[in-house]
């Protein structure tokens, strides 16, 4: 029968730990929640639905003070989609990571939303230094849109999604 080292239990321990604590910082320390740069998905409706976002434009870089810096490939093609049982949300903290615009398109159930104004919106995570989240929804009717809501204000968030 395999036996497992010390050094492989230790590991695995530490492992096991970091993944255990990986979410308790987001609460703790008087940090907002949710967080800056979060992203939320919300079905309000009572049927189904698959919401998502894809990064369409997001420059290449940005000057803090006074030094270039770039902003990372994949923050330019994020994409990112979540299917929601009716009256479910998710909410993945921290995804947009640069104080940048992001031009965001919104889809519903595979295409855009219904709603003309609705299909893209223009979010900075940090506009004018306040933190900022960002949040697609389908309400009680069936629309979907999106919302830009200050960090530390949760509409519909009791925590961040499990993604273990």
């Amino acid at each position: 029968m395999p036996s497992i080292t010390r050094r492989s239990l230790l590991g695995l321990a530490g492992a096991g730990t970091t993944v255990a604590l990986a979410g308790c910082g987001l609460l703790a320390g008087g940090e907002d929640f949710p967080t800056a740069g979060s992203l939320g998905f919300a079905n309000l409706d009572d049927l189904p639905h698959t919401l998502g976002v894809r990064v369409v434009d997001a420059p290449e870089t940005y000057r803090v003070d006074g030094r270039e810096r770039g902003v990372p490939l994949p923050q330019r093609r994020l994409q990112a989609s979540a299917a929601l049982r009716p009256g479910e949300t998710l909410l993945y903290p921290n995804v947009f990571t640069e104080p940048v615009e992001y031009e965001v398109e919104i889809t519903a159930d595979g295409g855009p939303p219904r709603r003309e104004d609705a299909g893209t919106v223009t979010f900075d995570p940090q506009l004018r230094g306040d933190g900022r989240y960002l949040s697609v929804e389908t309400d009680e009717s069936g629309e979907t849109a999106w919302v830009v809501t200050a960090a530390g204000i949760s509409d519909h968030y009791d925590g961040p999604a499990d993604t273990g």
